[in-house]
């Protein structure tokens, strides 16, 4: 599952990038764009209950970190436009909290946890900016439907009274909703800011290993990148 999700996921990435591009090349180009992303992801704690030999409930937190990701759009007017959006993270889980048991009883209610999740974010938004193509400072608010891939590797700490070593991944749909504000430094470099919340619509399938099988709801997460744009 894990290796049919490094080249999907990618994939999808790159119909949407081909696609948006193609269209440019027929079209006047002085409105298709292309960019760069960076900055901090928050993840949001999920529910998770547990099965097999460790049983129980709780709730999975995951630390901040970072985000890359890549655009490109096209405006079909001072107002409108379309955007392809890309990118990927890797945060990871640092604790799991609740009431679990096993065969010989209650175990603790904390599971300190290394875990890494990487995610794959491929979105399409429908654009509107209510400045302007000229002005120099143009606000926009954006919304679309694209694929999340998520891949998750859930490990306890060494040394810890609970032993787990769980993996799992899948492909999602995914809903994005998007604020943001570009200055134009150039005729044809601009440099802003987003915020992105990004919501998986389907729930992720099981993790498992070692007997154990883990259940969890589907995560939400918010981006706030900086942003750089070349227009062509």
């Amino acid at each position: 599952m894990c290796s049919k999700l490094r080249l999907l996921s990618p994939a999808i990435l790159c119909v949407l990038f081909v696609a948006l591009g193609a269209f440019a090349q027929g079209t006047d180009r002085k409105s298709f764009y292309l960019g760069i992303g960076v900055g901090p992801i928050i993840p949001q704690s999920v529910s998770a209950n547990l099965t097999g030999t460790i049983a129980g409930s709780g709730t999975l937190k995951f630390n901040a970190s970072g985000f890359v990701g890549s655009v490109a759009g096209y405006r079909f007017s001072d107002h409108f436009g379309m955007e392809a959006e890309g990118g990927w993270t890797l945060y990871d889980s640092y604790n799991l909290v609740g009431t679990f048991s096993g065969s010989g009883g209650p175990l603790p209610g904390a599971i300190p946890l290394n875990g890494d999740m990487h995610t794959w974010l491929g979105i399409v938004n429908f654009v509107y900016r209510p400045r302007r193509q000229s002005a120099r400072l143009a606000p926009y608010f954006g919304s679309g439907i694209g694929a999340a891939g998520l891949e998750w590797l859930v490990d306890s700490r060494p040394g810890g009274n609970i032993i787990l070593t769980l993996r799992g991944g899948s492909v999602s749909l995914a809903a994005d909703a998007m604020a943001g504000v570009d200055y134009a430094l150039s005729k044809r470099f601009s440099l802003g800011g987003r915020y992105n919340f990004v919501h998986v619509v389907n729930d992720i399938p099981t993790i498992s290993g070692g007997g154990i099988t883990l259940h969890h709801s589907a995560p939400e997460i918010h981006l706030l990148h900086m942003v750089g744009t070349y227009r062509f």
